[in-house]
């Protein structure tokens, strides 16, 4: 059977005598269509094993607890997955297969220069979430100590900061799951922007172009722009001709 690819069609929640719903591999990607959720027949709902981002709340009441959801090998959230609890451990759906989850595929980068005050985000979603930071080093994710929250802040980026870092979450309704965020790699960029060069008097002849009045003409260090000034050569660049002597007219 050939692959669906791509989101789930939202017109899938006009079919109000669906009981049953095989989704299961079928290379979806995006939200589940909250639609799916109004559905007052349907009993089973296969979602697992896609590359599904956001799950809807399904409602309080019996439909809902009647209904099995396999939500597992998904790219779901706790921000997705606590809204279906009622508490710890506690689910809405009679069955509810949500672990694992898979996480985002590929690395951000974020590029800061060397001194540069920088704060990085890896939010997980739900209200009852607990995060770790990890860093990766010697081919190995380790605990950042101290960096048990969504944002992790860098005073002042050095070399020593620079790789790949994650966040490890769990949930205190979603138990016996645990998530980690798309990987991040912090690259230090090149140094600081140093200050102007000063022109050099020593050999002015004849400028190109003056010098610009103003800041250039009284720059100091810091700033935030170099700049060399450019004179005309004293010795011709290429050989110049000798000037042809008009004929003298015959007397």
């Amino acid at each position: 059977m050939t692959p669906i690819g791509g989101p789930i069609p939202a017109a899938l929640g006009n079919l109000t005598s669906l009981t049953f719903l095989e989704l299961d591999g079928d290379q979806l990607t995006g939200a589940v269509p909250a639609a799916l959720t109004q559905l007052p027949k349907l009993t089973a709902l296969y979602l697992n094993a896609n590359r599904l981002t956001r799950l809807p709340a399904w409602p309080a009441g019996s439909a809902t607890a009647a209904l099995r959801l396999y939500a597992h090998n998904n790219v779901f959230d706790f921000g997705s997955l606590e809204p279906q609890f009622e508490g710890a451990g506690d689910p809405r759906q009679l069955g509810l297969n949500y672990a694992p989850q898979t996480a985002p595929a590929g690395t951000d980068t974020v590029r800061a220069l060397p001194g540069q005050a920088l704060t990085l985000r890896r939010p997980l979603g739900g209200t009852r979430t607990h995060y770790q930071w990890q860093r990766r080093q010697a081919g190995a994710w380790q605990d950042v100590a101290g960096a048990a929250d969504s944002l992790y802040a860098v005073a002042a980026a050095s070399a020593a900061d620079s790789g790949a870092y994650r966040v490890r979450a769990t949930n205190d309704w979603v138990t016996n799951l645990t998530l980690t965020s798309k990987p991040l790699y912090l690259a230090l960029g090149a140094g600081p922007v140093g200050p102007r060069n000063r022109p050099d008097e020593t050999n002015p002849g004849l400028a190109l172009a003056p010098l610009r009045a103003g800041a250039d003409s009284a720059a100091s260090a810091p700033a935030d722009v170099n700049f060399v000034r450019t004179w005309v050569p004293r010795v011709p660049l290429l050989p110049v001709a000798a000037p042809r002597r008009r004929p003298r007219p015959p007397r």
